[in-house]
């Protein structure tokens, strides 16, 4: 990445954090959660490897072998991830219309998946998605970095975001709940939230 290393990186999704209008604290919370909270032996990094090296190589038919593997041996429905931030398939092609939508000019790394800079821009526009469906609930997440964090993990697979926010506005108008709620993501984010936010200003050194 030259001659800044990681700091290169930490700038690129600075600036990406951004365009989409979400906190780089919450974008590298993501990354950083996933690849702390999550036991990462050197048998489960080659397998990360393995997994997108099939996928990579062989596209779609690749990642279908690879969500097969995963039923048989892991009963996980079929719901693998892929590159740097894990991010699973559903999310990176729903997501490439609001890249192309926020960034025209994203080239095809910025739209991939399986490296870093497409995988930040991912995990962006899917912070900044969320974002706009809590927004017309009247709640401000955009630098809400343990919010936007259990969002993007938690996902739209099983409730869509515009239906968990209006329950989670109706439970908190009637008092039933008195915030937003984070998952363990999100408090993992909270709880290191100083190590982060150090993180982002340091690169900006």
């Amino acid at each position: 990445e030259g001659q800044d290393g990681d700091k290169f990186l930490i700038r690129y999704l600075i600036e990406t954090a951004k365009i989409y209008e979400v906190s780089p604290v919450a974008v590298l919370g993501a990354f950083m959660g996933e690849h702390s909270m999550n036991q990462r032996s050197q048998v489960k990094q080659k397998g990360e490897d393995g997994i997108n090296f099939i996928g990579k190589k062989f596209g779609e038919k690749g990642e279908a072998v690879v969500n097969a593997l995963n039923v048989t041996f892991m009963g996980s429905k079929g719901a693998a991830s892929f590159g740097p931030g894990q991010i699973q398939p559903f999310i990176a092609i729903a997501m490439q219309s609001e890249i192309k939508r926020i960034r025209p000019s994203a080239d095809e790394d910025e739209r991939d998946k399986y490296n870093w800079k497409g995988a930040i821009n991912i995990i962006c526009a899917y912070m900044n998605y969320a974002a706009n469906r809590y927004e017309k609930e009247g709640f401000e997440v955009r630098e809400d970095a343990p919010l936007l964090v259990t969002l993007f993990n938690i996902g739209e697979q099983r409730k869509s975001f515009e239906k968990r926010a209006a329950e989670s506005r109706a439970m908190i108008d009637s008092g039933e709940r008195e915030e937003l709620w984070l998952n363990y993501f999100g408090y993992w984010v909270q709880k290191n939230d100083k190590t982060l936010s150090e993180k982002i200003s340091e690169a900006h050194q």
